[in-house]
């Protein structure tokens, strides 16, 4: 553990180094700030001089280091403590430390290129490795079609197929409800393995424990037939028409098929996907393989309350001819930095035209009082003049994990909070009494009954 905390320290002493070498100043921004819808659920903190009113922690620096960049600091980085109120994982906890970074008169491409001499340099610090200088770059809908996920691991193939046109004519009833429900069929196509019917059976039920309501498996035997709960629908020369789609199918081959929504399938065959590849030990653990992952979509629909809203942030500008289109096919400046599956971090370029930003926040609902509201600050400086400005995040915690081969980021922070968020050291949340409380204003509600 103390190599871990003493690498730690390593990587933050050069994260500071490199960046004052590129020009960066390191500026501190504040802890408590106001709260500001940028996706996740805050921690509030009621004031006790002013009645009735609360601090939030921040998500991130975000509104700050904008404001930075219109008061000319060009180059600003910080090493940032940020807090998230949202259900915990394997990967996140409720505060995190990441390297904020924010440059004027930039684009895309600058941008990547500082993180990238970043990447390079402290791999090569802490693991003596050497990694490419320049990253694979994926789109956001490249990414999302061949593994399921904007986040792809890169160390093994298993690339997801669409096998749709090969059932156009099925006589498969669910099968057939979903292409007419405009829905696509997927594959997994795993070679070089040969399954058990009881291990294929078995992967029916993973994949159920990942979400899917079912999975379809399709064994191609070695004269080349297939077989599968559903063989007697399939044609003669099936495994001929799926070598049309994937060449280097053959006789012992054996496909995983998902069926359904586009979104919801291919999400689904990414998580198989992953799972598949543990399981069959194509992962080489001492691997690194980064890439970019860009052109994400700036909105996403939300059904359940039949709003737009921001994929990153409302601050994110999107590229160029994007008036006049519907909103789901507007693409934004943005980009994130994956390694082996997990995002280390992400940003975009920036609206820097209060017009423009005014417009953005339109869309997504805001009156104009709610913009001054929440973003008051934000408009103020854009209207006295902002420059062009971009930035990124890069999380931590991540990049320890990583470079330790921790299996979570739980191990490479020092007294963290457990999956239910308690502090077991100190015990913490806490109860506090009811003569405190009312300094701030406040009381218990009674506890619900479950």
């Amino acid at each position: 553990m103390f190599n871990i905390f003493r690498l730690r320290s390593e990587v933050a002493f050069f994260v500071r180094e490199y960046f004052r070498s590129q020009g960066f100043l390191e500026v501190e921004t504040p802890v408590l700030t106001k709260n500001t819808p940028e996706g996740a659920r805050e921690y509030l903190v009621p004031s006790r001089v002013h009645e009735h009113s609360f601090y939030a922690l921040p998500q991130s620096p975000q509104m700050y280091k904008q404001l930075l960049m219109a008061s000319g600091f060009d180059r600003y980085f910080q090493i940032a403590r940020c807090f998230r109120d949202e259900d915990l994982r394997a990967d996140r906890q409720p505060e995190f430390t990441q390297i904020d970074v924010e440059m004027s008169f930039v684009n895309e491409e600058i941008v990547m290129n500082i993180i990238e001499g970043l990447l390079a340099q402290l791999f090569k610090k802490a693991l003596n490795l050497e990694i490419p200088k320049k990253f694979e770059r994926l789109t956001y809908d490249d990414a999302f079609a061949n593994y399921g996920s904007d986040k792809p691991d890169l160390r093994y193939g298993l690339k997801i197929q669409n096998l749709s046109s090969l059932f156009e004519n099925t006589e498969l009833k669910f099968l057939k409800t979903v292409l007419e429900q405009q829905g696509k069929i997927g594959a997994l196509h795993v070679s070089n393995h040969d399954f058990s019917r009881s291990e294929l059976d078995g992967w029916v039920g993973k994949a159920m424990n990942l979400g899917a309501k079912g999975l379809l498996w399709i064994r191609f035997n070695d004269q080349g037939t297939a077989e599968s709960p559903v063989s007697k629908f399939l044609p003669q020369d099936f495994l001929k028409q799926v070598q049309q789609i994937i060449p280097s199918c053959k006789a012992g081959d054996t496909l995983f098929v998902i069926a359904g929504d586009y979104q919801t399938a291919w999400t689904l065959l990414g998580r198989v996907r992953t799972a598949l590849a543990q399981e069959l030990n194509l992962i080489n653990e001492k691997e690194f393989k980064f890439c970019w992952v860009t052109d994400f979509p700036l909105f996403e629909y939300d059904k359940d309350s039949k709003t737009w809203n921001s994929v990153h942030h409302p601050f994110t500008s999107p590229q160029a001819g994007w008036e006049g289109k519907p909103l789901g096919e507007i693409k934004a400046r943005a980009y994130d930095v994956v390694l082996n599956g997990y995002e280390l971090g992400g940003g975009s370029i920036r609206i820097h035209d209060i017009n423009f930003q005014k417009k953005m926040f339109g869309i997504l609902g805001l009156d104009e009082t709610k913009m001054q509201e929440k973003f008051g600050a934000l408009l103020t400086a854009l209207e006295m003049g902002c420059p062009p400005h971009g930035g990124l995040a890069l999380g931590l915690d991540r990049i320890i994990m990583l470079l330790t081969d921790s299996k979570s980021i739980r191990d490479v922070i020092a007294f963290p909070k457990t999956q239910k968020g308690n502090d077991a050291m100190m015990k913490a949340p806490g109860t506090v009494e009811e003569k405190d409380l009312s300094l701030y204003g406040l009381r218990y509600l009674l506890k619900k009954v479950a």
